[in-house]
């Protein structure tokens, strides 16, 4: 992620959680850019973004002053809350385009995003309780995520809808992708290439619904075509990896892809194609196979799942999520909520679309 994106959304959140004020004057830019171990123009980029948002405003002799943080009894109109996972994958474009949808409703909507940190996770639903929102759009980091927290939405009559999948606590509408769609078809694209003992990457008995749906899709794909599952492509990691749409891939993904290449190697029989569980997994194995002379595809094909930036810069064969989409879609069902035209639970699927690039190559006649 770009330098000046870490600044704007740690402050960002910062700001509308109301840790800093409203009125509230923000270190200097050289204080700023000592405090995030950046440059000057990297801070004043973040403060031009967060000026563009109209939460601080820039005045001459004075510094920057925090216009609007916390985010109590909205003027114009009610406001919607959509807390993420990840801000990486959620371009400008389709912020706007929910304003649009938002401003067409009389709503606001507020974005925070909770980094993958449980804790933050945790702060940011509880700091919504308290505020005048009409309803909340969550995008959680598990199942288990706050079912204390997030029960009470229901008891205080704040319509919920989930993206990317439901928490145990509270049944709600949920709009994700068809993972169990888009992986059987790149697991069937791989069969079409002549592949025949195809992998998977990483097998664990920790997946979230979206992952067992992709491995699910997997699964059906190969016996369709008739070919028995095996368990000796189904690649463990006993390091926990990353599932978040984020930049880049962490040391436990580099563990993790370690291990798979021990297993791989000491199998008499390699697979010749390996369907990772999502984009950053790939990346990560796709990088370990190079650091040890296997190649990529020649040698061994390899395809990811969302379609990240990561896998766009590495060429990675893929499945695209229409996040723009699933987002416009998440932001109706609210508003049908709110205004009592939706109540039951219902899981709306968004296709997928497979994105061909240079990690798969024809199989070549197996021995």
């Amino acid at each position: 992620m770009e330098k000046y994106r870490v600044v704007y959304k740690d402050l960002y959140y910062k700001i509308k959680s109301g840790k800093i004020a409203t009125g509230e004057l923000l270190p200097t830019e050289e204080k700023l850019a000592e405090q995030y171990g950046v440059s000057r123009i990297t801070v004043k980029t973040a403060l031009n973004l967060l000026k563009a948002e109209g939460l601080v405003t820039r005045i001459r002799h004075k510094g920057t002053v925090v216009l609007r943080g916390e985010i109590r009894q909205p003027t114009e109109g009610r406001l919607i809350a959509i807390v993420f996972s990840g801000f990486d994958h959620l371009d400008i474009r389709i912020v706007n385009g929910l304003r649009q949808i938002a401003a067409k409703q009389n709503f606001r909507i507020c974005f925070f995003d909770t980094e993958s940190n449980v804790q933050k996770e945790r702060e940011t639903l509880q700091f919504l309780l308290s505020e005048n929102i009409a309803g909340l759009i969550f995008m959680p980091l598990s199942r288990a995520s706050c079912p204390d927290v997030i029960s009470l939405f229901a008891v205080q009559k704040i319509p919920v809808v989930y993206m990317d999948f439901p928490t145990y606590a509270l049944r709600a509408t949920t709009v994700t992708s068809d993972n169990f769609g888009g992986m059987h078809a790149i697991t069937e694209y791989l069969i079409r290439q002549g592949h025949r003992t195809i992998g998977f990457f990483p097998y664990h008995d920790r997946y979230l619904p979206t992952e067992s749906a992709r491995f699910e899709g997997y699964c059906h794909a190969l016996v369709e075509n008739g070919i028995p599952v095996n368990p000796d492509y189904l690649f463990t990691a006993p390091f926990p990896t990353t599932y978040s749409l984020i930049a880049s891939y962490s040391s436990s993904d580099s563990d993790a892809a370690e291990e798979f290449f021990r297993e791989y190697s000491r199998l008499p029989q390699k697979p010749t194609a390996i369907a990772c569980v999502n984009d950053i997994c790939a990346h990560a194995l796709i990088s370990v196979c190079k650091k040890h002379g296997v190649r990529v595809p020649e040698d061994l094909s390899v395809t990811g799942f969302d379609n990240l930036g990561v896998s766009a810069q590495a060429n990675i064969t893929t499945v695209a999520q229409d996040f723009a989409e699933i987002a416009k879609i998440a932001v109706s069902a609210l508003l049908r909520k709110i205004d009592g035209n939706e109540k039951d639970a219902n899981e709306i699927r968004i296709h997928t679309v497979l994105i061909r690039r240079e990690t798969v190559l024809p199989c070549r006649t197996e021995d």
